[in-house]
């Protein structure tokens, strides 16, 4: 862990506490956390101010992260299976590859993160803010993303097998080349309004869903693909 992306110092500060933690990146708001690679398995960061934080690799499963601010953080191959992310701020945050196998994400703020394929297999997302989320190639098997809000988020290539998608928004999503959705899922959906859907699955939506569904809560916009 000796590199230019990890810092004994602040790994020991952390190891403190998250007030002892807070208080010292209050006093010192222009330094960044770099944490690469560090071992934080089952750790204690209810709260925690980590704000742009390398953590890239690092070992944060089944860490406590409830609310922590990981605003913009690095996380890139980061192992968060089975965290508690429950209502984390991980707006821009950069979760490309990362573990999050099981890890509870519900009510988090995902707004324009990226989780290029990062496993999220089995992971809670339910009512999670992922609008604009890159999840392109991501692994959402068995996923809950009950009342989630995939409003403009990509989709492309992403495994959406047997993913709960109840009262989803999915205004503006891109699902044309999802694999593994079908037009059960969608008909669960609270809002598809000019979602983009491959020709086929278009078609099946309009023919299976519900005629409440599909002429008073959304209209499809379809690419031609």
């Amino acid at each position: 862990m000796k590199d230019e992306g990890y810092n004994q110092e602040q790994y020991d500060k952390l190891k403190e506490g998250v007030e002892s933690w807070n208080r010292w990146r209050k006093n010192n708001p222009t330094i960044q956390p770099l944490l690469r690679g560090a071992n934080l398995r089952e750790a204690n960061l209810d709260g925690a101010y980590l704000r742009e934080a390398n953590l890239r690799g690092a070992n944060l499963r089944e860490a406590n992260l409830r609310e922590a601010n990981l605003w913009g953080a690095y996380l890139w191959e980061a192992n968060l299976r089975e965290a508690n992310l429950w209502k984390a701020n991980l707006e821009r945050a950069d979760l490309r590859e990362a573990n999050l196998w099981k890890a509870d994400l519900g009510e988090a703020h995902l707004w324009k993160a990226h989780l290029w394929k990062a496993d999220l297999r089995e992971a809670n997302l339910e009512r999670a803010d992922l609008r604009e989320a890159h999840l392109d190639g991501a692994d959402l098997r068995k996923a809950d993303l009950e009342e989630a809000d995939l409003q403009g988020a990509d989709l492309d290539g992403t495994d959406l097998r047997e993913a709960n998608l109840r009262e989803a928004n999915l205004w503006k999503a891109d699902l044309r080349e999802a694999n593994n959705l079908t037009v059960g899922q969608i008909c669960k959906a609270k809002t598809l309004y000019r979602t983009k859907l491959g020709v086929e699955l278009e078609k099946q939506t309009k023919e299976k869903c519900p005629r409440r569904r599909v002429y008073a809560s959304y209209y499809i916009t379809n690419s031609g693909k």
